[in-house]
């Protein structure tokens, strides 16, 4: 009867996904096609791609969030260090090599043959530039890290980037394009200063250069053919923006885009409707995630904790926050993280409600007890579900539903004793606060309640060792310390939605954006 219980809540969450009122058929295309503006093509290869808005700047020092402008200005702005999302490795870009000469100082070299918009080299001034400008910019809050009174100029092609604390994971923030897009200062100069520079970014040396922004209507680039590194497939790229996710998605299906970007996972399951249309899902920054509160009376218990872990339907609850598309969770870090390491079990996750009795009653609680779990009112059908698995063994869940500002203040004192959230490590060692007990819980973006001392120790080599070998075996031994003592229950990674006219090879970010300046045609 139990199960039942279960059943229908998952098929009541996926009826209202798919009868939500977005629409998951083709019959308004003809809509979205007569009011999707279309910019006349100017090269041989075209690639368009339709946005959700249109960006407020593509110049990454001028914003404080990525947004769709991450999508521009990662195709124009080179970066020192580049993610790999075939490999899951930082590997060299500009910067031929970088190594920690003491906690807070990064020397860095990069090389001698990347030319800027200007015809200049690029050189190790240009990144200094680059930083000055982050520094002092209107992006400076990307920048707190970073001591420009500490970084200096060796020769034309070593530079050392000071940092006002230690903070070894830095390094992985140097492949964003949206923390250290490179800016070539003679460029700013031939074209007029830097504020020219806001809305026409001709001072960057990645694979595509600025071509022209027209309000309203669309924004292209062009192949950079002078690119130091492999050459663009597309002689341009067209961006032009439709809110509505569904015309996003009609208007590729309609023949009038390559790309759309972000769409929702309705309009994602929509695309077997039409017949030119391929889907892409794209791990983002994070996972969804329950964390315990190791500080109750019975969640202090590690096989109450194990057992909590087997009586929760992963598959459920990504039914309920994804549709059931992206991937399953093993870690509070998503599997596009630079940092994250699999357990090996995350494909195969799966309930085992007699194992998950037997452990109860070896702690102790074979009846069960019940536990207290206020969460915000949109996460309430999630709530349901993680109710309905605990119930098949005895542990009586109390919901308390309330509007999100007044969780909060409940996150913020640590008054639960579970609560759902989905962690956003863009700085990766935002993932340790979730954590750490010596920070005030207020401090800790949410998290668990309680804390290890063992864990702490390993919190503080992942935090502070610039030895790189140690560096990634700490994070190794800090996601398996949270899985071995089951501190927190990974659901499923938060994911972003594509819509294409075709296969295609690409590469994205750890943000979860195609870098459409690395997309080519499936062979």
């Amino acid at each position: 009867m139990k199960k039942m219980a279960l059943f229908l809540v998952i098929a009541m969450v996926f009826s209202l996904v798919m009868g939500s009122g977005v629409l998951a058929s083709g019959e308004a295309s003809g809509e979205a096609a007569d009011s999707t503006i279309v910019a006349e093509a100017t090269g041989d290869r075209t690639l368009r791609v339709f946005l959700s808005a249109e960006p407020g700047s593509i110049n990454p020092l001028s914003v404080t969030s990525a947004g769709d402008c991450n999508y521009v200005a990662q195709c124009m702005y080179d970066t020192l260090i580049f993610f790999n999302s075939d490999t899951n490795e930082l590997e060299p870009s500009v910067a031929t090599a970088w190594e920690w000469i003491d906690d807070t100082h990064l020397q860095v070299t990069i090389r001698d043959d990347v030319v800027a918009v200007d015809g200049t080299l690029f050189t190790a001034d240009d990144v200094l530039y680059t930083i000055e400008r982050g520094v002092t910019g209107d992006a400076k809050s990307n920048w707190q890290y970073v001591d420009f009174d500490e970084c200096s100029v060796v020769d034309d092609t070593t530079l050392i980037i000071g940092l006002t604390e230690v903070h070894p994971t830095y390094v992985s923030l140097l492949a964003s394009v949206m923390f250290v897009p490179l800016v070539d200062e003679s460029s700013v100069e031939a074209n007029g200063g830097w504020e020219n520079c806001i809305r026409s970014p001709y001072c960057a040396t990645g694979p595509y250069s600025f071509g022209e922004w027209v309000d309203g209507e669309y924004i292209r680039l062009l192949r950079n053919d002078d690119y130091w590194g492999e050459k663009a497939y597309f002689d341009e790229i067209i961006f032009s923006w439709v809110a509505d996710s569904t015309s996003r998605t009609m208007a590729v299906a309609a023949g009038d885009g390559s790309f759309a970007v972000d769409i929702n996972s309705a309009d994602y399951i929509s695309l077997d409707t039409y017949d030119n249309c391929v889907g892409y899902v794209v791990p983002g920054t994070g996972t969804s995630c329950l964390f315990l509160n190791t500080d109750n009376e019975y969640l202090s218990n590690e096989l109450v904790r194990e057992a909590i872990y087997y009586a929760l339907d992963a598959e459920a609850m990504r039914m309920v926050g994804a549709a059931g598309l992206g991937s399953l969770a093993d870690s509070v870090l998503p599997s596009s993280n630079a940092f994250y390491v699999p357990s090996g079990d995350a494909d195969t996750r799966a309930t085992n409600i007699e194992k998950a009795r037997e452990l109860l009653a070896e702690a102790g609680y074979p009846d069960g007890f019940t536990l207290d779990f206020p969460l915000p009112s949109f996460d309430q059908i999630g709530g349901e579900v993680i109710q309905a698995c605990l119930s098949q063994i005895g542990i009586t869940v109390n919901l308390d539903t309330m509007e999100f500002f007044s969780y909060l203040s409940v996150s913020d004192t640590g008054a639960y004793d579970m609560a759902i959230q989905k962690t956003t490590p863009t700085d990766v060692t935002t993932a340790l606060g979730y954590f750490d007990n010596r920070i005030p819980q207020n401090l800790r973006f949410g998290g668990i309640v309680g804390g290890f001392d063992d864990l702490n120790e390993i919190i503080d080599v992942c935090r502070y060792s610039t030895d790189e070998e140690v560096l990634m075996q700490g994070w190794a031994d800090f996601q398996n310390y949270i899985r071995e003592h089951y501190l927190v229950i990974p659901f499923y990674e938060n994911s972003f939605f594509y819509a294409a006219d075709g296969e295609y090879n690409m590469l994205y970010n750890s943000d979860g954006a195609i870098n459409f300046a690395r997309v080519s045609p499936a062979e």
